[in-house]
């Protein structure tokens, strides 16, 4: 069986949820049709639009919001048995 992608792009839809997103840069709801990144962690999903995750995360680091929500769903992965080399 193939690892899954740490983290994906996709249209943001919230047709069954009743809660919302927000997104882990901006800290805006995220409305349904908008591009965002999305990464799993142990409690869920997190979320970015697609212009702030390419942003710094922190400003005097060199990483970007996507940098550090891949290594969030590659340490979540971890945590669930797969075999993560990039983390070892």
């Amino acid at each position: 069986m193939r690892r899954p992608d740490a983290i994906w792009e996709t249209d943001y839809a919230a047709d069954r949820r009743k809660h919302r997103h927000r997104c882990v840069c901006c800290n805006r709801i995220v409305q349904p049709g908008e591009r965002v990144v999305m990464c799993r962690i142990n409690n869920g999903t997190k979320a970015a639009h697609v212009a702030c995750a390419d942003r710094r995360h922190v400003p005097d680091a060199p990483e970007t919001t996507r940098d550090i929500m891949r290594l969030w769903g590659l340490e979540h992965q971890k945590a669930c048995g797969w075999s993560v080399p990039e983390l070892a």
